[in-house]
């Protein structure tokens, strides 16, 4: 009888990184070349989420998701803060289309987004330690950035991961992404996740919001139970 895997074995296998996803991840940040993405894309993104999750999303709950998102970049050390959000925004869309019948709960997007960035730069940082050693790019530099001086405030419903009394909470929440998710982190081609936004912000046709979906069936027993709905 073979032994199931534990959870932390699960965990620890999604986390593990490939030299081939490191050096996918590595044409992805060259080509963004460290570039935040801009207000206008984030905004666009924002409402793309909202629209998704939120079971009546209004103008306050965007200037929220807004700001959060905004934020995560000064609060969460990434190797590439614009690529880690938007290899967020493909966590959290790859979720729905697994769950596609799933509304949450009021402001489910902003803990949604905050556990997904948190999972994001996580994933993106092992990957490329496997290649830094081996190759490091003249630009840009691989090493996280400093978390910003800048006081940003985080939204009400989202949680703040630099609170010690809420960092069980996110523990639970990234759990329970990570098994919704299959344990699966992989991201085929994160390059076009770049080409998106690039060709976004330069009036570009952006009906394909996050490439690659159609190979993820949904999975959605009515049923489920997310740890942001509650």
């Amino acid at each position: 009888m073979v032994d199931r895997p534990t959870t932390d074995k699960l965990v620890e296998n999604a986390y593990t990184g490939t030299v081939h996803q490191a050096y996918q991840f590595l044409q992805a940040v060259e080509m963004n070349r460290k570039q935040p993405l801009s207000d206008h894309c984030i905004v666009y993104l924002a409402k793309y989420i909202a629209d998704a999750w939120e079971p009546t999303p209004d103008e306050t709950l965007l200037e929220e998701l807004v700001s959060l998102m905004r934020s995560l970049p000064h609060r969460i050390p990434a190797s590439c803060p614009g690529l880690a959000l938007l290899l967020a925004i493909y966590y959290v869309d790859r979720l729905k289309q697994l769950y596609m019948n799933i509304k949450g709960a009021p402001k489910c997007s902003l803990r949604l987004i905050l556990v997904a960035y948190t999972v994001s730069t996580k994933y993106l940082g092992n990957n490329l330690k496997l290649i830094m050693n081996d190759r490091i790019p003249s630009s840009p530099p691989l090493q996280p950035d400093e978390p910003s001086s800048t006081s940003l405030g985080i939204p009400k419903g989202a949680i703040d991961p630099a609170n010690k009394q809420q960092q069980p909470i996110m523990a639970r929440m990234e759990l329970e992404l990570l098994h919704f998710l299959n344990y699966n982190l992989t991201v085929e081609e994160p390059s076009k996740l770049i080409w998106w936004a690039k060709a976004y912000e330069n009036g570009g046709d952006n009906s394909d919001i996050i490439p690659h979906l159609e190979q993820y069936t949904s999975a959605d027993e009515g049923d489920d139970e997310f740890e942001f709905d509650r």
